[in-house]
């Protein structure tokens, strides 16, 4: 708001006999008793018939844009202001029009609005919505001063101790955990040691540790079988080859060795913890050699080991099943072409061509010529 002199006098194109006291110029031109020149340099106040622009008397509008218009003047409000009582723009409280502007709490300011987020949370990108803050990434933890590791949860974060620590009775810190009293039979197949931080096992003879030393792993040769009767392993079932035992029970193996021990079933807890990734696989995680191992697949045809499984080559006059790990016969006789002229009889592994009544089978085995008896021929 300019303040200045208010002159009583305006001749010569000068401003003459200000008035003791400093006003603004609509004090000055529009008083009961108006002047006729304001300022410095002098601006000369309208007559009693002219229209005064409001818009140069200061900012009347406040926060907008003013406009003269005659005898008044109007006020194009920024956004988040509205006009007042008094024509200048005052502040739109937004929270109290729209409680739904914010997830969790509006906070009104000048020209508009801000969202807060209870502690442990920020706001989305629309600045309305709150989401979880990760106090872990975002470094507004004190885990790593404590010996300890952050993990966030919803709305706040923990501190955990690492893997082979657990809480001190204070709760602020970790201390190592005794691994070997905290779980006794750790080391099944041998002795547990405990170390700081962790823990290695000390294997009984026949089993050696996994490259962690936190396993015994079974390396103790002996038979397959895969027949058992009533706790006892059938001879006739086995290869007669001397595998470890996870070769056997991680192949379809149902019991080993010379105490005929029996392997786990499929799906059970000791089963995946000997079987790991599965069938195919030992405990260590090497490809088992199911050719070498089960001494009976692919009859009528070689058996092939691959990663993880195996496939049969099958003989003549054999195909593999939809598996591909079993020979089964080929019917020859619904073949296209079909190998005999006239009839066909599938056989196990092969075909027989006949020929019907006054004909007999020629030398090439498949085509017919007249005679008085019947005669067939099997194929090999």
């Amino acid at each position: 708001v300019r303040v200045n002199y208010c002159y009583t006098k305006f001749e010569s194109s000068r401003c003459l006999a200000p008035k003791p006291l400093n006003t603004t110029k609509g004090d000055c031109c529009c008083s009961a008793m108006p002047g006729q020149g304001w300022g410095d340099p002098c601006e000369i106040c309208p007559g009693k018939n002219e229209d005064t622009n409001e818009c140069d008397l200061g900012n009347p509008c406040g926060n907008g844009t003013c406009t003269n218009v005659i005898g008044a003047f109007e006020c194009a409000c920024d956004e988040g202001f509205e006009p007042g009582p008094m024509m200048s723009c005052e502040d739109v409280n937004e929270c109290s029009q729209n409680p739904l502007l914010c997830a969790f709490r509006c906070v009104n300011v000048i020209g508009s609005y801000e969202c807060k987020c209870p502690t442990g949370y920020v706001l989305r990108e629309d600045k309305r919505m709150c989401k979880d803050q990760n106090e872990c990434e975002d470094g507004l933890d004190d885990c790593e001063s404590r010996g300890m590791r952050c993990k966030n949860l919803i709305g706040t974060y923990m501190c955990i101790c690492n893997p082979g620590y657990t809480r001190a009775p204070n709760g602020e810190s970790c201390i190592d955990l005794n691994e070997c009293s905290a779980k006794p039979g750790i080391c099944e197949n041998g002795r547990c040691e405990n170390t700081v931080g962790s823990y290695r096992c000390r294997c009984d003879q026949g089993f050696s540790a996994n490259p962690t030393q936190t396993e015994c792993i079974d390396n103790r040769q002996g038979l397959c079988f895969t027949e058992v009767l009533t706790t006892l392993c059938q001879m006739q079932s086995s290869s007669r080859n001397s595998v470890t035992k996870s070769e056997c029970c991680c192949d379809g193996g149902r019991g080993w060795g010379s105490n005929c021990e029996l392997c786990p079933l499929p799906g059970t807890t000791h089963y995946k913890k000997m079987c790991p990734l599965g069938p195919g696989y030992t405990t260590d995680g090497k490809d088992i050699d199911e050719c070498r191992v089960m001494g009976n697949l692919c009859v009528n045809g070689q058996c092939v080991n691959s990663l993880g499984s195996y496939s049969c080559v099958c003989k003549t006059g054999y195909t593999t099943d939809i598996t591909g790990t079993l020979c089964v016969d080929m019917d020859e006789c619904v073949q296209a072409p079909k190998p005999c002229n006239f009839i066909c009889k599938n056989t196990e592994g092969s075909y027989l061509c006949s020929c019907p009544r006054g004909y007999i089978l020629q030398e090439d085995g498949k085509s017919c010529r007249g005679e008085t008896h019947r005669h067939t021929q099997q194929h090999t």
